[in-house]
C-alpha cells in the first residue's frame, strides 16, 4: 500500500481497497470485487467463504487455471521412431543339374549266309546292345527257302539324370528397429482409483497420488486424501485439498498457493501465507500471513488473529475479536476496534481510530432541523459558518 503519512484523504483514497462498489459494503458470505478508492474493479473477489479470480498464473509455471476451471500445463513431446531394420539378403538359386548324355545307337547286325541248296540260311546274329542304341535290325537271309529274320538288337539304357542342384539357403531377417523412448512430460497412473502423477523418472523424490480422483505433479507431490491436488516441489493435499508451489500444506478442503503457505478449510495464498481458521483467508507477499477462524489477512506481515477480524495492509496486526485494520503497522487492541492510516492503535471498542480527517462538501445548516432537511441524517455532521456539527434530532 502506498505510504499515506502527512497526506489527506482527499488526496490518497485512490489507493485504498475496499469491498464492492458502494464504499460502506463489509464482508459477508457473497462474493464481492475488491474495488479502489474510485471505484475500478479489480479481478479479485472476496466473501467471508470464497475468493476468486477469472485465471491462476504461477511465476515460472504460466497459467496453470483458465477461465473454465481447468488445469493447464505442458506435455513432453513424443519420442522419435526407432530407425527400421535392413532386409535380410536373398539367398543364391542352386544351380541347374546337368542333363544325361544320350547312348548311342547299336550296330546293325551282319547278314545271313546263304542256305546250301535251298535250305533257310540261319539267323544273323543279333546286333550288340548300344549304351543307349536304337534297335538293331538282322537283315534277311538270301533266299534258299527263305532265311529267318534277324532277331532285334536290344535297346540302349537311358542315360541318369542329373542331380538338382541344392536350393540356396533363405537369408537372416533384418533385426527390428529399437522403440523411442518417451517424452519428457510424462504422466502415469497413480495408486488411487481414477488417480494420476508424474512419472517417476522425471523426479529425484517420486510423487504419490494415493486418493481417489487425485492428481499428484513434482517432486515429492503428495496427493492423499481423495479428489486432493498437488502441485510442484513438496506439496501435501489432504481431504480434498488444493496445494499448489513450494512446501505448500492444504487439508480439510483448503486452498494453499505459494511457497510454505498453509490451508486447513480455509484459503491460503502467497509466499508464507497460513489461515489457520476455517473459513479464513490470508494473501500474503513474501511475509508470514496469518488469519483466525472467518477472519482475513491481506499484506506483508499482515495477522488477522482474532475472531471475524480483518487486516489490510503491511504489517497490520490484530488478535481481538471483530477488529478492521487498514494501512502500515497498524494495531487494533480492544474488539470491534478500527484503526485505518500510517502506524494507528485502535484502543476503544467500537471506535474508529485515525490521525486526522478531512470532510468535503459538509452540507451546511443553520441548525438540526434545517440539516434534516438537506438530507443529513441523525448522527450525521454538518456545519454552521464553520463550526461543525452533529445532528441529534
Amino acid at each position: 500500500m502506498a505510504d499515506l503519512k502527512d497526506k489527506y484523504v482527499k488526496d490518497t483514497y485512490h489507493s485504498v481497497l475496499s469491498l464492492g462498489t458502494s464504499g460502506t459494503a463489509g464482508l459477508s458470505n457473497t462474493l464481492q470485487k475488491v474495488t479502489d478508492g474510485d471505484g475500478v474493479v479489480t479481478p479479485l473477489s472476496l466473501s467471508e467463504t470464497e475468493i476468486s479470480v477469472p485465471t491462476l498464473k504461477i511465476d515460472g509455471y504460466g497459467e496453470v487455471i483458465d477461465a473454465t476451471g481447468r488445469w493447464t500445463g505442458l506435455g513432453g513431446g513424443s519420442g522419435s521412431s526407432g530407425s527400421s531394420g535392413t532386409s535380410g539378403t536373398s539367398g543364391h538359386s542352386g544351380a541347374s543339374g546337368s542333363s544325361g548324355s544320350s547312348g548311342t545307337s547299336g550296330t546293325s547286325g551282319s547278314s545271313g549266309k546263304s542256305g546250301a541248296s535251298g535250305t533257310s540260311g540261319s539267323s544273323g546274329s543279333s546286333g550288340s546292345s548300344g549304351s543307349s542304341g536304337t534297335s538293331g535290325i538282322g537283315q534277311d537271309g538270301t533266299s534258299g527257302s527263305s532265311g529267318t529274320s534277324g532277331q532285334d538288337g536290344s535297346s540302349g539304357s537311358s542315360g541318369t539324370s542329373g542331380e538338382a542342384g541344392t536350393s540356396g539357403s533363405s537369408g537372416s531377417s533384418g533385426t527390428s528397429g529399437t522403440s523411442a523412448t518417451g517424452g519428457g512430460g510424462g504422466l502415469v497412473a497413480g495408486s488411487g482409483t481414477n488417480s494420476m502423477k508424474s512419472a517417476d523418472s522425471l523426479t529425484a523424490t517420486a510423487s504419490t497420488s494415493s486418493g481417489t480422483s487425485s492428481i499428484a505433479l513434482g517432486e515429492n507431490a503428495r496427493a492423499t486424501g481423495e479428489y486432493t491436488v498437488a502441485i510442484g516441489h513438496g506439496p501435501i493435499a489432504t481431504l480434498s485439498g488444493i496445494a499448489i508451489g513450494w512446501n505448500t500444506n492444504a487439508d480439510g478442503g483448503g486452498i494453499a498457493i505459494g511457497g510454505e503457505s498453509r490451508g486447513t478449510a480455509t484459503a491460503a495464498v502467497g509466499l508464507f501465507g497460513y489461515a489457520g481458521g476455517s473459513f479464513s483467508m490470508s494473501v500474503a507477499s513474501a511475509n508470514n500471513s496469518y488469519s483466525a477462524q472467518h477472519s482475513f489477512a491481506f499484506g506483508y506481515g499482515s495477522d488477522a488473529r482474532g475472531y471475524g477480524s480483518l487486516a489490510v495492509g503491511t504489517l497490520c496486526k490484530t488478535s481481538n475479536q471483530y477488529g478492521m485494520l487498514f494501512g502500515w503497522d497498524c494495531h487494533a487492541t480492544a474488539d470491534k476496534a478500527i484503526a485505518i492510516g500510517f502506524e494507528v492503535t485502535a484502543s476503544t471498542t467500537d471506535w474508529l481510530s485515525t490521525k486526522n480527517i478531512q470532510l468535503q462538501n459538509i452540507i451546511s445548516a443553520a441548525d438540526d432541523s434545517a440539516a434534516a432537511t438537506a438530507g443529513v441524517p441523525v448522527g450525521g455532521l454538518y456545519h454552521t459558518s464553520g463550526a461543525v456539527k452533529v445532528r441529534l434530532s
